[in-house]
């Protein structure tokens, strides 16, 4: 970052799949990713994917930290692994009608969000054994 950089940016969150750490419309402050500090498991992170900007939290480091793996809160299936020189922000900080907000994995709602989340995925596995073991009952056709 050169001298007449701002250290800081300030973006307009739009989408749903941050949720509900972020909604339509609040306000997230980046610092860039330098590689200093580093990524970690759990920091909001924007990367341009196809021409869009994607705000996503890293739910997973490679071993040597050249790769992150990304999940909007709200989704069930996590992103393609980025590389971590990829990424191009790092979320400090979030504003709801100006008042800051958590970006902390641990808070209250993400851990509600995980847990349904992990029960839809269970239902939805057992659904699929249902539905596989109806076809299997049916009678060969005539």
């Amino acid at each position: 970052m050169t001298a007449t950089e701002p250290r800081l940016l300030a973006t307009l969150y739009r989408g749903v799949s941050m949720t509900p750490t972020l909604r339509d419309g609040d306000v997230l402050l980046w610092r860039r990713n330098e590689g200093l500090p580093p990524v970690h498991t759990g920091d909001v992170v924007g990367f341009f994917e196809d021409r869009r900007f994607i705000a996503h939290r890293v739910v997973r480091m490679d071993p040597g930290g050249a790769m992150a793996t990304t999940r909007g809160d709200a989704r069930l299936t996590a992103d393609p692994p980025v590389l971590v020189n990829h990424i191009a922000y790092v979320a400090v900080a979030a504003l709801r009608d100006g008042r800051p907000i958590s970006l902390d994995p641990s808070s209250s709602s993400v851990r509600l969000s995980s847990a349904l989340l992990r029960e839809a995925r269970r239902a939805a596995g057992a659904l699929r054994r249902g539905a596989r073991r109806l076809a299997s009952l049916r009678p060969p056709p005539a």
